[in-house]
């Protein structure tokens, strides 16, 4: 059982050791037929480390053959064009996305209300969108779940004789259509939008109920009365999977944070947002020290928990993320809420004077926020100790990445 540990631990905290053990396995599997798809969805610099490291393991095995699927990425394509051959799909699977459009546009109007003459009409107007889609599936995929939506024929008529160009356009049409929901749907789409684009880890539909009905101002979170339905909200930019709320595709959160021209969503603000939303759950009434058991009780009944398991472990993330994005003072909104966190609900047991290092998380510049920024370091460092506690063996002294660096900073400071 050990040995299967340490083997676990070494995979994960080891790039050397894990590479050294697939070059092991296919000198030992014979021919092989490696695909590694959406390289260009990994960050720069990984891409590139990933790449080179592969790529020399593979000069040493013949026998082992690589395809890479990727947007036309130019640092990826910089490395790979003097060793691979390019094949570009461009084309070549338009009578798939053909195939698709019609299956789909023959379900949908089979079960829609236009009559004969109107359901022909939107099979002409749906004729050129395979070669305006370009080889993307996505593309034509947002396309119809988009015409989807609309009620009338006249819509339909508008979004189809002017096919959008490319993805930013298909999105920005579909935002567009947000920003004209009455105000109290745009508000809630907003912050759907901005959870799961800026959560550091994904969040469940039913976390997300909740997470929409806190108000920072309120001790009280109410219960959750109805059942969270994106899809008239936020259209086809997010989808459901396991239960767990998720872009249609990275490119949707590539555009939300980067390339939107209207700018419906602000990264520092989004991360604001859910900091506070965390923070203000966290020092509701649901979570009184004092509470009977019986309250505790019909608030498990009622549902008053559902956002407890993501605050609990992710606050401390959420307000590092969020002081990226301020100089040297925490915005005011969460002063208040951190102080009564740190009052009235903190551990009497843990040492509040022991030593944290602020500047392993960049919260160095906060001065005049001094004890809350190191209550925020305190739980980062229990988090992180927590997280790799089951797999450190203090009799190793090799130090061989940065998560091995900050659990050894953190046990011998």
């Amino acid at each position: 059982m050990s040995t299967a540990k340490d083997l676990k631990r070494d995979l994960k905290g080891d790039s050397k050791f894990a590479l050294n053990t697939f070059t092991k396995l296919l000198q030992a599997a014979g021919p092989t037929y490696i695909t590694i798809d959406g390289l260009d969805e990994i960050d720069d610099c990984t891409q590139q480390v990933f790449l080179h490291l592969i790529l020399d393991e593979l000069k040493n095995l013949p026998h082992a053959k690589l395809l890479i699927s990727s947007r036309r990425v130019e640092r990826i394509e910089r490395i790979l064009k003097p060793i691979a051959m390019m094949l570009p799909i461009g084309h070549k699977n338009s009578d798939c996305i053909e195939a698709y459009i019609s299956h789909r546009g023959r379900n949908w109007l089979e079960n829609s209300y236009f009559d004969c003459d109107a359901r022909t009409e939107v099979r002409q107007l749906l004729s050129p969108l395979a070669s305006k889609a370009d080889g993307m599936f996505l593309y034509a995929r947002i396309v119809l779940e988009d015409v989807e939506m609309l009620q009338d024929l006249d819509s339909i008529r508008d979004q189809l004789s002017a096919l959008p160009e490319g993805l930013d356009e298909a999105y920005e049409r579909i935002l567009q259509r947000i920003t004209k929901h009455p105000t109290a749907a745009q508000k809630q789409c907003k912050k759907i939008l901005s959870w799961i684009a800026c959560s550091p880890v994904q969040i469940t539909r039913h976390e997300m109920e909740q997470a929409l009905i806190i108000q920072a101002d309120q001790r009280r979170v109410p219960a959750v009365r109805s059942k969270l339905n994106t899809l008239p909200l936020c259209g086809p930019l997010v989808e459901v999977e396991d239960e767990h709320l998720k872009f249609a595709h990275f490119t949707v959160k590539e555009y939300l944070l980067r390339n939107q021209k209207n700018k419906l969503l602000d990264e520092g603000e989004a991360l604001l947002e859910i900091s506070t939303t965390c923070l203000a759950y966290l020092c509701s009434d649901g979570l009184d020290p004092d509470l009977s058991d019986d309250d505790i009780e019909r608030n498990v009944i009622s549902g008053s928990y559902r956002l407890l398991n993501f605050a609990h472990h992710q606050w401390a993330e959420c307000l590092r993320l969020c002081t990226r994005h301020f100089r040297d003072e925490l915005p005011p909104q969460l002063v208040p809420l951190l102080g009564h966190l740190m009052l009235d609900l903190a551990n009497p047991y843990y040492n509040q004077d022991s030593d944290t290092k602020l500047g392993l998380w960049s919260l160095d510049n906060f001065k005049s926020n001094l004890d809350e920024v190191k209550a925020i370091s305190h739980s980062l460092d229990f988090r992180s100790i927590m997280a790799s506690s089951y797999d450190w063996r203090l009799d190793e002294g090799n130090i061989n990445t940065p998560i091995d660096l900050l659990i050894a900073q953190l046990i011998w400071p």
